[in-house]
């Protein structure tokens, strides 16, 4: 687990179109952070910010604090300061975070229904959810890969906007990752040529517009 060029473009994605403010996040997973390798976008979005890049920053906990975010983080491993949960059980977190964030945790936990249940119960109405998630490849990895049309039905499911929503081959992978160019729109009917292959990830930002409980989807071709 960790957050790298792909989430960073994310973030950065969000800075400039004002949606990155800072406030109260949860990250579920113990964050590693990976910026040696996109210098330019941690500069960006520290600076979109008007602070300076500290120095020996490890984990996203320390990225996000930099930039003024209250952080917080659950795993069951504790690593960087996280509390200790279990994210298969249930968690009391009803309704208190600005911002919850998935950087490649919920694929590692077997009960998914109860992962989204807690991400949808800790974001407060009009908070935002970020994932940034395994879509194809990686095996050996994890549990579970995550196809794009969940995130259309768990919004339509939950009343969340769809801010946006990409596909995006694994830094390992990558030929050419300047700037943003990582992300690319996810497209129902169609994907360019270089996301047919390899490892894949598929990222989204969805915006809570209630306070209503959640509701698990039912895939939108088998809806009645």
């Amino acid at each position: 687990m960790g957050l790298g060029r792909i989430g960073l473009s994310i973030y950065v994605w969000m800075a400039r179109r004002g949606l990155l403010q800072p406030g109260s996040v949860l990250d579920l997973g113990s964050q590693e952070l990976f910026v040696k390798k996109c210098p330019e976008l941690v500069t960006e979005l520290f600076g979109s910010f008007g602070v300076a890049v500290p120095p020996d920053m490890v984990s996203a906990g320390d990225l996000m604090r930099a930039l003024g975010f209250e952080y917080e983080s659950i795993d069951i491993d504790g690593k960087f300061g996280a509390h200790r949960y279990d994210l298969n059980k249930p968690i009391n977190l009803d309704g208190v975070y600005d911002f919850v964030t998935n950087h490649g945790t919920t694929e590692h936990c077997f009960d998914q229904a109860e992962c989204f249940r807690t991400i949808h119960r800790a974001c407060r109405p009009e908070g935002l959810m970020v994932h940034c998630v395994p879509f194809r490849g990686y095996d050996r990895h994890c549990f579970y890969l995550y196809k794009p049309e969940l995130f259309y039905d768990l919004a339509e499911a939950n009343r969340y906007e769809m801010i946006g929503i990409w596909t995006s081959q694994d830094v390992k992978f990558m030929i050419h990752a300047e700037g943003l160019d990582i992300l690319k729109p996810h497209v129902r009917a169609s994907m360019e040529p270089e996301l047919r292959a390899g490892n894949l990830i598929v990222s989204c930002i969805m915006r809570k517009r209630n306070a209503t409980d959640f509701v698990p989807p039912i895939q939108k071709d088998y809806q009645i």
